[in-house]
């Protein structure tokens, strides 16, 4: 088996997020929140159809558990284009970043 060089010259351009700071606890959730906020209301419309849809069904109520899953499917497809939308609207923004950043560095 070949030995291993330990040295990790080549990976000091990798930066750690330092762990013992102070975070709050929920500080990713609500920056991500303000980033894209249709994408939790998506998931939690999406939680509830599929709740209701299900309850309906142990029910045996077959058209309000049709209507609940027909009402999810919208609501994943709502869902998936907030996040198809946030992606975009974010990779707009570090364009124009970086670009802004390339500019400045050019002068």
């Amino acid at each position: 088996m070949p030995e291993v060089d330990p040295s990790y010259e080549e990976l000091e351009w990798v930066t750690v997020k330092h762990l013992d700071e102070p975070r709050e606890r929920f500080a990713d959730a609500k920056r991500k929140f303000r980033e894209n906020p249709f994408l939790p209301i998506g998931l939690l419309g999406t939680t509830l159809c599929l709740a209701f849809g299900l309850r309906a069904m142990m029910q045996g109520n077959r058209a309000q558990s049709q209507l609940m899953m027909r009402g999810r499917v919208l609501a994943q497809g709502a869902t998936v284009a907030a996040l198809v939308f946030g992606f975009v609207i974010k990779s707009q923004k570090d364009l124009k970043k970086m670009a802004a950043t390339a500019e400045k560095k050019s002068e």
